[in-house]
């Protein structure tokens, strides 16, 4: 059998590489196993919260039954046991030899046990039976089953009194208190079987704990090992190698490199000694010594730089996957790194022997004139799906007195707003963010606080720098480009203000100001309708209206339409400008969404065309240009408005909707 030391540089690497690769697959599998085990005693623990609702209901229902006699009561007794009986009939099948996954299944689908959740269910009960922990739960389900089937007893007797003698108080009460003594015993095996999980919870917990921890110290410990012996080796003979080169350039040719291995490594020092001995018999000639002094300048030169950039690489990264500090999954990158490395060293090694055997032989800003209570009310509302998912409560309040409209770029405004509160969001969880603002002078102010985790020192110096975020670790795992301070910060530069952090600290929360310069209002001026005015109530201004689409592009066409289905519009399709024109003139919409750019007829062409013959309803550009100039053309030709691509589905409700809504008052 070869010997490590024989076995060639590029074979050491492959190694290395997989037996990294196979130690990091077993910790990954590992992982996994722990995710699914956790989940699956989560699972139990739910089932058990639905098993105790459905057994609570069934309680009440049965309670309002004696006293109401009515069928309804009876039947919502019923239903609720649809929950503990399924529960049971999948407890049933799981305890036989050979059971009927597909029993099981309906048994958990009908205890209303998520779909996702059943497999890893079924494994834990068969996997872990025997551990005592999940043993006392099955009991304590048993138990439970048991004390199920006595209360089902007991509805009945309570059901065949109330036939018989509906009137008789202390029978109905005596049958109740029947009841109400077997649900104290179904609420006692509950806790017990709650309890019982906790601790067996706590125990695989412990259990998953020691068997990562296993698993990582296997990894670091056994890739530890590997990369050392490897890059002590490697390092030793290279290093060993430059020795000689050097003693060499001083003129000492009688040193020699030892040879330690037959690999790349071993056969460099053999050619190495070879070219000294080559370079001591020329040399012992004069009229070589000045062709023998420039090989010998050239040779240490190239095997420095080429040798030592290689090696450098390697024995660094090696140092890097050994540091426990190093994440797991940047081991395949780093791997990946040393095995090029390690290939690029190889034909380095290559090519001195040959050498050997040779000598051997812009951003716009677009002010205009908005309610500014609007624009806030807006701007928060379409941040409350984003606080609700983070369990948080978002709250806007306006320092009164306020002027009624203001001047400045809502887009603009808009954005600064939802990066900052999307960032008090994402750092916050379970609690409040809150947004202030008001207006002095020509200086809108606007605060966004939250009481989230906060910033430290170190983190706050990081603030406003492009492609930075405060912690790379724990916040990391948040989201976000790092992008969303400082293009906040460089937009609101660009309206005359800035952005600014109040006030942090660790686990303190943050409070950030933006200040927004604003245009003086000189005379009365048409409003501009803020993005995000149409509220989903709104929608059934649109319902039954009629709009023609005009739009050669059929991916547009479905996405729009699908818009229009959605609030009841009857729509009408046609596929470029000469079928637009001709539809319009002949349906008569009330709408008309025009596209700009199409083939045969171009939408600036059609309106004008739609507009001398008499066609009056409201027709709406849509385009990808988005430059003021071309609006400007579109409404010039006669349409009513103007939406960009790619449309967005509230902006498109709210242009039609203002429409409709103006058609009324004007009735």
């Amino acid at each position: 059998m070869m010997r490590w030391k024989d076995i060639s540089v590029s074979r050491k690497l492959f190694l290395l590489v997989g037996t990294m690769a196979l130690l990091i697959a077993i910790e990954l599998f590992t992982l996994m196993f722990a995710m699914d085990t956790l989940s699956a005693v989560r699972s139990f623990v739910g089932g058990e919260g639905l098993w105790s609702k459905a057994q609570k209901t069934a309680v009440r229902s049965l309670q309002k039954y004696a006293y109401t006699h009515q069928e309804k009561d009876y039947q919502d007794y019923l239903n609720a046991l649809t929950v503990p009986l399924g529960d049971r009939k999948a407890r049933n099948e799981l305890m036989k030899p050979n059971p009927d996954m597909q029993v099981v299944r309906e048994g958990f689908l009908q205890g209303r046990i998520h779909p996702d959740d059943i497999p890893g269910l079924v494994d834990l009960v068969q996997r872990f039976h025997n551990v005592s922990y999940v043993r006392d739960a099955l009991i304590q389900w048993g138990e439970g089953d048991r004390l199920i089937g006595e209360f089902m007893i007991a509805g009945e007797e309570l059901r065949a009194q109330l036939k018989k003698n509906p009137n008789d108080r202390v029978a109905i009460a005596t049958k109740l208190e029947n009841i109400y003594a077997i649900d104290d015993h179904l609420t006692a095996v509950e806790d017990q079987f709650s309890f019982v999980l906790g601790e067996g919870s706590r125990w695989l917990e412990n259990i998953i704990f020691v068997l990562l921890f296993s698993a990582v110290l296997l990894v670091e410990g056994i890739g530890l090992t590997l990369t050392f012996l490897f890059s002590r080796n490697l390092g030793r003979s290279l290093r060993e190698l430059n020795r000689v080169a050097s003693e060499v350039g001083e003129g000492n040719f009688d040193v020699k490199a030892a040879i330690r291995s037959k690999d790349e490594i071993g056969m460099l020092a053999n050619s190495i000694n070879q070219m000294t001995s080559q370079l001591k018999s020329r040399l012992r000639s004069q009229e070589k010594a000045e062709n023998a002094n420039q090989l010998k300048t050239l040779f240490l030169a190239n095997m420095s730089h080429e040798i030592r950039t290689p090696v450098g690489i390697i024995i660094g990264l090696t140092e890097v996957m050994s540091d426990p500090k190093t994440q797991a999954k940047e081991h395949d990158r780093l791997l990946a790194t040393i095995r090029r490395t390690g290939n690029n060293l190889l034909r380095v090694i290559n090519d001195i022997l040959d050498i050997s055997r040779v000598e051997s032989g812009h951003i716009e800003i677009e002010n205009h004139r908005f309610q500014l209570k609007e624009f806030m009310q807006n701007a928060v509302a379409l941040m409350q799906v984003r606080a609700r998912e983070t369990h948080n409560e978002l709250k806007l309040i306006a320092d009164e007195p306020l002027p009624e409209e203001i001047i400045s770029d809502p887009s603009r405004l808009n954005q600064i707003l939802v990066n900052l509160i999307n960032n008090a969001l994402k750092f916050t969880e379970h609690g409040k963010v809150e947004i202030r603002y008001g207006v002095e002078g020509d200086l809108l102010s606007i605060s966004i606080k939250d009481n989230g985790i906060g910033i430290d020192s170190e983190g706050i110096a990081k603030l406003f720098h492009i492609f930075s975020q405060v912690d790379s670790t724990s916040i990391r795992k948040r989201g976000g480009s790092g992008l969303g301070l400082i293009l906040s910060k460089r937009l609101a530069n660009l309206l005359g203000g800035d952005v600014t952090l109040v006030r942090t600290g660790l686990n303190a929360g943050a409070e950030f100001l933006v200040q927004v310069k604003l245009q003086q209002i000189e005379a009365p001026a048409q409003l501009v309708k803020t993005k995000g005015s149409m509220r989903w109530m709104d929608a059934d201004l649109l319902k039954n209206h009629t709009v023609l689409v005009v739009e050669d592009n059929k991916d547009n066409q479905f996405l729009i339409t699908h818009y229009l289905n959605k609030v009841g519009m009857k729509i009408e399709m046609a596929n470029d400008g000469r079928e637009g024109v001709e539809k319009a003139l002949k349906i008569r919409p009330e709408f008309i969404l025009m596209d700009m750019q199409m083939p045969i007829k171009d939408g600036l062409t059609a309106t004008s065309e739609l507009r001398a013959q008499g066609y009056d309803g409201v027709i709406i550009a849509l385009t990808a240009n988005a430059m003021k100039e071309y609006r400007d053309q579109c409404l010039s030709v006669g349409c009513d408005d103007y939406l960009t691509k790619p449309i967005e589905m509230l902006e498109l409700y709210s242009t039609l909707s203002r429409f409709v809504e103006d058609h009324r008052l004007a009735k």
